[in-house]
Parts: structure tokens; sequence; C-alpha cells
């Protein structure tokens, strides 16, 4: 039986191993391949032929295999990671741990189920404003307000200027009646039609009940009432002083 020394594979290449054995007679051809297919399937799946390496990721590995017995080795040789080995004439390269090409897309599985709410992310950027929008439709127009209390009293104004005087012209207009035994005398001086009372008197020696002006808006006329004597005649004279407004009568003087 045959033994084999070989060295660790590292990261570069490495030389074939030395080989010492001791056979009682070499092998016929056909059997040496396929001792050495079976040992090289040995070697491949990590027996104690040649140790390899563990495998790290995005590593690729790269060797050489001398399958011929003829040479009194058999196994992998110039092992290399993520290298090329120049392997001998007559060798095959065996590569390992080398993704293939992608596959095709399986079908889209069933929808799985909801994840958890995710945490809240940042507050954004202030946006660019926004375009001014149109003018809106006018508004009803509203109720009447309730009605505001009363105004301070203002100020009392400064007198004007005095007017000129009035050309007004007066007249007076005198009756009289008489009566005895305590009757009662009812007496009326009037002013022409068109003109108002600016005032009046009387003069009676019997009891004096009344004396005022008649008319509205403006007195156009004095009244005066009494009680006669009752032990002799009395009498009861009236008297009203009248505006003269349509100038029927001449003013008196200058």
């Amino acid at each position: 039986m045959s033994t084999v020394s070989p060295t660790t594979p590292g990261a570069g290449s490495q030389e074939r191993p030395g080989v010492q054995r001791s056979l009682p007679r070499r092998p016929s051809r056909q059997g040496a391949r396929f001792v050495a297919l079976a040992l090289g399937v040995v070697l491949i799946i990590g027996t104690v032929w040649v140790p390899l390496p563990t495998f790290a990721a995005g590593q690729v590995y790269r060797a050489c295999y001398d399958g011929d017995w003829s040479d009194g080795f058999v196994g992998l040789y110039r092992v290399s990671v993520n290298g090329d080995p120049t392997c001998s004439s007559g060798d095959p390269k065996i590569v390992w741990h080398e993704a293939g090409p992608t596959g095709l897309a399986g079908p889209a599985g069933p929808q799985g189920p909801r994840g958890p709410k995710g945490v809240r992310g940042p507050k954004g950027l202030k946006g660019r404003p926004g375009k001014d929008g149109k003018d809106g439709k006018d508004g009803k127009d509203g109720k009447d307000g309730n009605n505001g209390n009363n105004g301070a009293r203002g100020a009392t104004g400064s007198s004007g200027p005095r007017g000129p005087m009035a050309n007004l012209v007066t007249y007076s207009v005198s009756a009289s009646t008489s009566g005895s035994d305590g009757r009662l005398m009812t007496i009326s001086a009037s002013c022409d039609d068109g003109d108002f009372a600016l005032g009046g008197g009387f003069e009676t020696d019997g009891i004096i009940l009344a004396s005022l002006g008649q008319g509205a808006p403006s007195p156009t006329s004095w009244q005066a009432i009494a009680l006669a004597s009752t032990d002799e005649t009395s009498e009861l004279r009236v008297q009203v002083i009248c505006a003269d407004l349509g100038a029927k009568h001449k003013r008196a003087g200058p």
C-alpha cells in the first residue's frame, strides 16, 4: 500500500508532494486507472490523502489532478485559492466552491403575513410654497346689527351773531262788555285773518277769572273772563296786540 504525504494547500500553487510507496508489483494500466479514479474521489470528498482547506465565502479553489499511477503519485497538486494553476500535460484541472450560473427565476411564492409597523421616519424637508388659489365668491350680506347706544350730548355751541332788527308792524284790537248781579262776563278781541297775537291784557271793576290767548298753533285772539259786581254794573275790557304779517296796517312812527 502506498503512503502519500501531501502538504496543506494554501493561497499559492503547490508542487507534487513526494511519494513513498512499496508495491510487490506494478499493477496493469487499466487497474491503475481504476485505482487512481477511486483515490481521486476520496481526495475530493476530504479523505486523508490531501486535507482540503476550510471553504471561505467568496473564495474559489482550483487544483490539478494526477490520475496516472505510473509516476508514483495519484492525487491533487498545485491547489490554488482564487488562482489559476498551470497543470502538467494531460492532467485535468478541478474547480470547486465556484458560483454557478444564475438559475431561472422560480414562481412567485404566496404573500407573507403583514409585518410589524416600522419605526417612524425622520421629518421630511419643507416643501415649496404652492400657487395662489382662485378668489372665492362673495359672501352673503350679514344681518343688520343692533342699534348702538345714544352718544354723549355734545357741548353747547357758541351764540351766533345778532340778526338784524325785524321790521315788524303791530296793531291792537279792543273789545268790552258789561254785567251786573255777579254774572259771568266773557269777551275776546281778535286779530285780522292771517295775523297772530303777540300778547294781550284786560281791565275790569269786577272779579277777573282768566286772561289768555286763543287759537292754534299760534294765538290769534285774546280772551278775558270775569264776574260782575253784585251791587252795581261792572265793565270788562280786553285788548290784543297783533303782528301785521300782511302789512295791512301802517307802522306808527319812524
